[in-house]
């Protein structure tokens, strides 16, 4: 997944910059382009979807944008309500 391979990269070791560390496997320039043809399918499925069902990329954005938000809704709204205040503003 994108995440673990962000994990990846974000395992630099310290001693040799711009290598892996021991402990990581397929990182390094092989990974970065990994990430980013996987930053861009999804824009290719919305426009393939778009394209078939005669819509736009944009529908298809707003649906998966609006599907992750409540995604973190369901799985961290209660503890965001019960950590975080809200700003005081000053009138």
């Amino acid at each position: 997944t994108i995440a673990e391979k962000t994990k990846r990269l974000r395992e630099v070791d310290a001693r040799r910059p711009g290598r892996c560390s021991p402990s990581t496997s397929n990182c390094g320039s092989r990974a970065v382009q990994e990430q980013g043809a996987a930053a861009r399918a999804p824009s290719v499925v919305r426009r393939r979807l778009a394209r078939y069902f005669g819509t736009t990329p944009q529908l298809w954005l707003n649906l998966q944008k609006t599907w992750e938000l409540r995604r973190a809704e369901t799985e961290a709204g209660r503890d965001i309500a019960e950590r975080v205040k809200p700003r005081q503003t000053v009138a």
